[in-house]
């Protein structure tokens, strides 16, 4: 082998003989040494004549090939993911992806490669578009120039990339970079590239586009019409719902093992809601208080803030930080006084909050304490409607994140507050975080204006989350303490 690094070239979907043949005669005058293996995948000529069809091409071609029989092919999107599964396999190091009606300028193909094996990109797209003589020069009409400039823009915008095609002609992977991508759960469709895209762009993997000029018949240039683009916008969206938790989808579920909670600071949310709250220059106890986002705010007005949480936070914020987990261990006997109490999207998270409540109300009594808490709003009208279709799915975040242990509805939430002796001053709904979701733009305030608008109406139906805002009433002890003086 002249080169140690191994290249997997897939070509799918090929037609007829004769044009697989002079694809791969294409492939062998651009020099790429150090592919070591060809592999086709559902050959359309039929299951007999496959075998035939392979040992044909061995001999007219010096490129090992390698050829799949696949009898119950799904799609597109199903042969990708047989193809990288078997360069993972395999141990290859790059794959590049060939469709047999896409006839690339070859000469380039060995410095896209390039690009991936020598670890500057680990996705290299070749496109047309980048260059517009290079667009137009392969047939492709004003019409599909336009429509996938518009899906470009649009995915740039919910994705926070800067590609000018979602649809690349020459795709080439770092298979290490496969590895760490959950492709499996992709649709067996043609959005099955989006979404390898959007998992590469989820993941922080380095994306590289370099401009080509191609000679994609005019039939396959006009392919891509309203229908397309349109999945793929909603594609993208769905990707960015998954994240901000109104949706889950475990094909763009890619920091399984790293769930770290953003701050929402920009647009009503709990925190801000929370923050608006709160005097400067007061005392907060913030419970379950995470890496100390919320409390880095309140240091800059003068506040003096005891964080607790179960993993270590960033202790600038803090004026006192507690290791604890609230779920296993008590709270200490010497909490110190607070002007607040903050446990925001906390108590869902414990196995019996009534509990803790109750242990909070006892070693922290005071009357001038204030105690504003979150949690997300079971009854919130996506989740009414899934229980309607019959689905309930668990997530990484959001209302049916994994680790919550209980949920609530309004009047749940505010029963079990004054069950366990507190007064609720104040109960308020929360919109979704579409900001976080869709990113800060148009559409995205002008879904949170209406949700705020539907919160106000119907709050236990449109809202996302509960904000409540309470007071202690005395402990029984306490109250007993005072008989006799």
């Amino acid at each position: 082998m002249a080169d140690e690094r191994k290249i997997l070239i897939i070509v799918s979907n090929n037609k007829d003989e004769v044009q697989l043949y002079s694809l791969l005669k294409e492939l062998h005058v651009t020099e790429l040494l150090c592919c070591t293996e060809i592999l086709l995948i559902e050959n359309y000529l039929g299951i007999e004549d496959f075998e035939l069809s392979t040992i044909n091409l061995n001999n007219r071609v010096d490129i090992p090939i390698e050829s799949l029989k696949i009898p119950f092919s799904k799609g597109y999107g199903s042969n990708q993911k047989i193809g990288y599964q078997y360069a993972i396999a395999k141990g290859f190091e790059a794959v590049v992806q060939v469709d047999c009606y896409d006839q690339y300028i070859f000469k380039m193909l060995p410095d896209l490669v390039k690009v991936v094996l020598s670890g500057d990109a680990d996705g290299c797209f070749g496109s047309r578009l980048k260059a517009m003589d290079s667009a137009f020069n392969s047939y492709m009409t004003v019409k599909t120039y336009i429509l996938q400039r518009f899906l470009a823009v649009c995915q740039n915008r919910l994705l926070n990339l800067h590609l000018t095609n979602y649809n690349p002609e020459c795709r080439i992977y770092s298979v290490n970079a496969l590895k760490q991508l959950p492709f499996r759960y992709n649709t067996d469709g043609v959005l099955f590239d989006i979404e390898i895209i959007i998992q590469l762009a989820l993941k922080g993997l380095a994306i590289k586009e370099i401009s080509i000029n191609n000679h994609i018949s005019k039939d396959v240039c006009q392919a891509k019409g309203f229908a397309d683009v349109f999945n793929s916008i909603v594609t993208a969206m769905t990707s960015r719902m998954h994240l901000s938790g109104i949706f889950y989808k475990n094909k763009f579920d890619i920091q399984r093992d790293n769930v770290n909670y953003e701050a929402k600071f920009n647009y009503i949310s709990s925190h801000t809601m929370a923050l608006n709250a709160i005097p400067d220059r007061v005392k907060v106890l913030d419970l379950a208080c995470g890496s100390g986002f919320l409390a880095k705010e309140l240091k800059k007005r003068k506040c003096r803030v005891t964080g607790i949480d179960m993993k270590p936070a960033n202790m600038e914020n803090f004026t006192k930080f507690i290791l604890l987990n609230l779920d296993l261990g008590k709270l200490p006997e010497k909490l110190g006084q607070y002007n607040y109490i903050l446990a925001l999207d906390c108590l869902e998270h414990l196995k019996n909050p009534e509990m803790f409540l109750a242990e909070l109300r006892e070693k922290c009594f005071s009357s001038k304490i204030n105690i504003i808490c979150t949690t997300a709003n079971i009854a919130f009208f996506p989740i009414r409607i899934g229980l309607l279709l019959g689905t309930f799915n668990y997530g990484r975040f959001g209302i049916l994140d994994f680790t919550h242990k209980r949920l609530f509805t309004f009047k749940s939430f505010k029963q079990m507050f004054i069950q366990e002796g507190y007064v609720v001053t104040k109960i308020r709904g929360i919109p979704a975080p579409y900001p976080k979701a869709l990113g800060y733009n148009i559409l995205s305030r002008a879904l949170l204006n209406l949700n705020k608008l539907l919160v106000r109406i119907a709050p236990t139906l449109f809202a996302y989350q509960i904000y409540i805002e309470a007071k202690m009433r005395p402990p029984l002890k306490n109250i007993a303490g005072l008989i006799g003086r």
